[in-house]
């Protein structure tokens, strides 16, 4: 089954524009500059807002972009279910996903009129979730259209980042670019588009994260070699960020492609350009590589590789079928 996208908006701290950030690895950006309570000044991107908690900006930063869609009324929430994407909420126990869903239902109770609208709170990882849920209901249903909402913010954790060193500093050097984003999409079964050949996912704590990536890669290489045409990855989409625990995993791993990588295959670290935009760069991430097949940027098989903070891990294979 293939995929089209429509209705798409996307609003990241870097630039709230669509065509922006689906281009961003083709047009030149400049830094974007955050100045801390204490008067350091670090590479950040985050909006003009007030907030006194990440739910709370969270909402702030939904608003006009469900505002948007209601008002523009081509997505029918009555027969269209919404796949929420979110942070890892539940790792220890379900309350702060209670609180986060009770708020957002009595903030935006037009987005869940649908009986199949539910949450994924997987951070990056939860677009291979929600992908797989989405062949699911729609391939054992009349459902032909599943909106996706992921949105996140890292400014309330900003101390905390600063504290572990996590930022570019003038003493660091290195890191991560904070930043935040919504990404929303509709999902559309189509007989010509986008079409996920594989997907997998896994769970690993921090000390397992190598060994976890090592064997999903390896996995994806037994596939390729066994039930794909054309067994060459093309594009590889990262999950780099700046921090070393991120990018370690996948380039101890990178060998287990080796017998599917040219020297042509393009290596994608959007991340570094957009900023670290936390559960909404899977998502991000997906729009990204369908607007680039769409527009004929890039052919051929596509991998992407999504790591969440704490605990989950994916992998989709891509492929583009029809005209651009």
């Amino acid at each position: 089954m293939s995929f089209i996208l429509s209705d798409s908006i996307l609003k990241l701290g870097i630039t709230a524009d669509l065509d922006s950030a689906l281009a961003i690895d083709l047009l030149p950006i400049n830094l974007p500059i955050h100045t801390t309570d204490n008067g350091l000044q670090i590479p950040a991107a985050f909006n003009e807002l007030q907030s006194n908690s990440k739910i709370d900006r969270i909402i702030q930063l939904l608003k006009p972009v469900i505002k948007q869609t209601l008002a523009e009324g081509s997505v029918d929430f009555n027969t269209t279910p919404v796949f929420w994407l979110l942070p890892e909420l539940a790792i220890e126990d379900n309350q702060v996903l209670i609180d986060w869903a009770s708020q957002l239902k009595t903030q935006f109770p037009e987005l869940f009129s649908h009986a199949k609208t539910q949450f994924f709170p997987f951070g990056s990882s939860a677009i291979v979730m929600a992908l797989s849920a989405v062949q699911a209901l729609t391939t054992s249903s009349d459902m032909t259209k599943v909106c996706l909402i992921a949105v996140d913010s890292y400014y309330h954790a900003l101390d905390n980042l600063l504290e572990n060193n996590a930022c570019i500093t003038p003493e660091t050097g290195r890191g991560m670019m904070p930043s935040e984003g919504v990404a929303l999409t509709c999902v559309n079964s189509s007989r010509e588009g986008l079409n996920i050949e594989y997907a997998k996912t896994d769970r690993a704590t921090e000390w397992q994260l190598n060994k976890s990536v090592d064997a999903l890669l390896y996995d994806v290489a037994g596939y390729l070699k066994s039930n794909m045409k054309s067994s060459n990855i093309d594009q590889f989409y990262t999950p780099s960020n700046g921090l070393d625990n991120t990018s370690d995993a996948w380039i101890e791993a990178y060998g287990r492609l080796s017998g599917h990588l040219s020297r042509t295959t393009q290596l994608k670290q959007i991340g570094l350009l957009s900023g670290e935009v936390g559960c909404v760069s899977g998502l991000y991430h997906f729009m990204h590589l369908y607007h680039a097949y769409q527009h004929g940027y890039i052919t051929g098989n596509t991998l992407q590789l999504a790591i969440s903070e704490r605990l989950y891990q994916g992998v989709h294979l891509y492929s583009w079928t029809g005209k651009d």
